[in-house]
C-alpha cells in the first residue's frame, strides 16, 4: 500500500512538473506586428508581411510571414525589443518559399559567410564578413556568370578593391575602385559603358564624393546632367494617366454600394523601368480583392514608357513599387 502511494505521489509530481512546463510555454510572451512594403509598421489591412515575435530568455525569436502567400519571409533572433540587434543564424525567403539569403549576426553585425540565391535556387552571392566589415572576398553571380568581385584585407578592417563586370571571362569591366578602412570609398572610381568607354569618373574621400566627371559614349564630356544616380520618371502627368485609365469594376462597386459599405484599399504594384524606359516585370505584391488586383495590372500594362534611370551616367534597370488606391465613399 505504501509502495503504491509512493508511486502515485511520484507520478503526480511528474505530472505537475509537466503541467508547469506546459503552462510556462503557453505563458511565453508572443507579440504580433504588421509591416508595409516599406518595412514600417502599419495597419493590418495594409500589411505586406506579419511579424510574430516570441520572448525567450534574453532573446526574441522572430518569424516574418508574407500576408498574402502565408509563407515564411524571415527567421532569426534579436537581443533587443526594437528588433535591431540580430544574434545568430538568419534566413530570408522569397514569396515562392525559396531561400533568398542566409548568414549569421553577432551583436547586430554580419559575421562569417553569407550566401545569396535567386528565386530558382542558383547561388548569386558569397561573401565573408568580420564584425560587419567585408573580409577577404566577396563574389556575385548572374546566371552562373561572375558579375562582381571584391578582395579585402585579412584583418577585417573593410579596406580593399571592388570590381563589377559586364563579362568577367572577357575582362569587360562595369566599375572599379578602392575602399579605405571601415569600407569607405576612396580615391578614383571608374565607371564604363558596355562598349568599353568611360561613362564617369568619381573622386572620393572617406566615402564622400568630391568631384565627378561624366562622358558620352563617343568620349565627349557630358554637360547636361552628371550625377551618381538619376531616378527614372514619367515624362507625363502620371496621376492624370491613372485617373483617366483606372476604372472601378462595376460588380465590386455595385456590391459595396448595394450593401451601403465604404471601401478604401490599396493594391501595391512592383515593376521595372528598363534601360530604354519600357515598363516590364509587373506584379501585384500587396493584394486586395482579385478584381481590383486585375484592374491594377491592366492599367499598368497600358502605361507609356518612362525616362530611364541612370547610374553614373549609364541607363540602368530600376525597380519601383507603386500604391494604387481604390475608394468607395
Amino acid at each position: 500500500m505504501y509502495y503504491f502511494s509512493k508511486v502515485k505521489y511520484i507520478c503526480l509530481l511528474l505530472l505537475l512538473i509537466a503541467l508547469s512546463k506546459s503552462c510556462f510555454a503557453k505563458g511565453e510572451v508572443m507579440n504580433q506586428y504588421y509591416y508595409g512594403v516599406d518595412n514600417k509598421q502599419c495597419d493590418m489591412h495594409d500589411a505586406y508581411y506579419i511579424r510574430r515575435a516570441t520572448k525567450k530568455p534574453g532573446l526574441w525569436l522572430v518569424k516574418d510571414y508574407y500576408t498574402y502567400e502565408k509563407t515564411l519571409k524571415m527567421s532569426g533572433m534579436f537581443s533587443d525589443d526594437s528588433f535591431k540587434t540580430g544574434q545568430g543564424s538568419f534566413q530570408y525567403y522569397y514569396r515562392n518559399g525559396r531561400l533568398e539569403k542566409e548568414g549569421n549576426y553577432t551583436d547586430g553585425k554580419k559575421h562569417g559567410l553569407w550566401m545569396g540565391y535567386d528565386e530558382h535556387g542558383n547561388t548569386t552571392d558569397s561573401s565573408l564578413f568580420n564584425d560587419g566589415m567585408p573580409y577577404l572576398f566577396s563574389y556575385r553571380w548572374n546566371d552562373k556568370h561572375i558579375i562582381f568581385k571584391g578582395t579585402y584585407d585579412s584583418l577585417g578592417k573593410g579596406s580593399g578593391t571592388e570590381t563589377e563586370y559586364y563579362d568577367y571571362e572577357k575582362g569587360k569591366v562595369s566599375s572599379s575602385g578602392i575602399f579605405s578602412e571601415a569600407h569607405k570609398k576612396a580615391g578614383i572610381w571608374n565607371y564604363y559603358y558596355k562598349s568599353g568607354g568611360k561613362s564617369c569618373i568619381g573622386h572620393f574621400r572617406n566615402d564622400s564624393l568630391l568631384t565627378i566627371e561624366c562622358y558620352k559614349e563617343d568620349g565627349t564630356t557630358e554637360t547636361d546632367s552628371c550625377k551618381e544616380e538619376i531616378l527614372p520618371k514619367a515624362p507625363y502627368d502620371f496621376n492624370k494617366f491613372l485617373y483617366d485609365n483606372l476604372h472601378f469594376p462595376e460588380d465590386v462597386r455595385d456590391d459595396f454600394q448595394g450593401k451601403k459599405l465604404k471601401l478604401y484599399t490599396r493594391a501595391i504594384v512592383q515593376f521595372v523601368v528598363n534601360e530604354s524606359g519600357a515598363i516590364e516585370n509587373i506584379e501585384v505584391i500587396k493584394h486586395t480583392l482579385p478584381e481590383l488586383d486585375s484592374e491594377a495590372m491592366r492599367v499598368m500594362k497600358l502605361m507609356p514608357n518612362w525616362l530611364p534611370g541612370k547610374d553614373h551616367n549609364r541607363p540602368v534597370k530600376t525597380t519601383f513599387t507603386l500604391p494604387i488606391v481604390f475608394k468607395i465613399d
